[in-house]
Order: structure tokens, then C-alpha cells, then sequence
């Protein structure tokens, strides 16, 4: 999570969502710049949710974008698991954004750690974003 040191702050998420995969497990926001960060797992002990590949994982999620422009996608690994990394920039409820969403598995879960925020401050605010991915450990 975002340290108490980079003045993000954790929001406190209640929800009228049809599911709880439809909310976050936790988010944060910056005063500063309006950026959220936020993390939400999805597990299934069947595994059938988990057959699911990265990419079409992804694709789910940037469903919710309008104009949306792709600038990067990266496989690697984080926590030791296979990870696939978007950044992108779209308008989303009106409003020009900039966007870095990671897809993790594991063998039971399948987690998407997610940084959006104004097009201006991105890079800025990424820098929180990756200490905060190096400091998970996802199981």
C-alpha cells in the first residue's frame, strides 16, 4: 500500500456493486492529483475463473474505456508470478486518463493492481505505483 509518507490516502470503498468482484479489495487516492491506485483479487479454488489468460483478463478491463490508445504491454513476473503489464490512455467517465493496469495469477487467484490517474501527473504518480507493486506478496 502507499505509505502515510507519499500522502495517499485509503479509501474507504462501500458499495452498491451486483457482486464483490465489482469493487476494489482496496484503493488509495492522492490529494495531490486525484490519482487512484488499487488492488482487487479474484479466487477460485476450482481454478475455472483461473484457465483465463492474461491477455483475455485484460481485455475485460479495458472494455470500460472510450478512445482508448495502448502505449505498452509487458510480460514479466511479479511476486514470482506470470504477469502482464498495460499502460495505456483513454477517457473514462469523460475524462482524459492515463492508465497502468497489471494481471497477476497465481495458482488459485487472479489479481489486477491498477493505477489511473490524470495524463499530466502520470508519470509522477507511477513512481508510488511501483513501490507498491514491489511490496506485494501475492499468494
Amino acid at each position: 500500500m502507499p505509505d502515510s509518507t507519499s500522502g495517499w490516502k485509503k479509501l474507504e470503498i462501500e458499495s452498491s456493486a451486483k457482486s464483490h468482484t465489482d469493487i476494489p479489495d482496496a484503493a488509495w487516492k492522492s490529494p495531490e492529483t486525484s490519482a487512484v491506485i488499487s488492488i482487487n483479487s479474484v479466487c477460485d479454488r476450482s481454478q475455472k475463473r483461473n484457465r483465463e489468460s492474461l491477455k483475455s483478463v485484460t481485455q475485460t478491463l479495458l472494455s470500460h474505456w472510450d478512445r482508448l490508445h495502448v502505449l505498452t504491454e509487458t510480460q514479466h513476473m511479479l511476486s514470482g508470478l506470470p504477469a502482464l503489464s498495460t499502460v495505456a490512455e483513454g477517457t473514462y467517465s469523460g475524462e482524459a486518463r492515463k492508465f497502468k493496469i497489471i494481471i497477476v495469477k497465481s495458482p488459485s487467484c487472479i489479481y489486477d493492481l491498477v493505477l489511473v490517474g490524470p495524463t499530466g501527473s502520470f508519470e509522477r504518480d507511477l513512481s508510488v505505483f511501483q513501490s507498491f507493486h514491489d511490496n506485494l506478496i501475492l499468494k
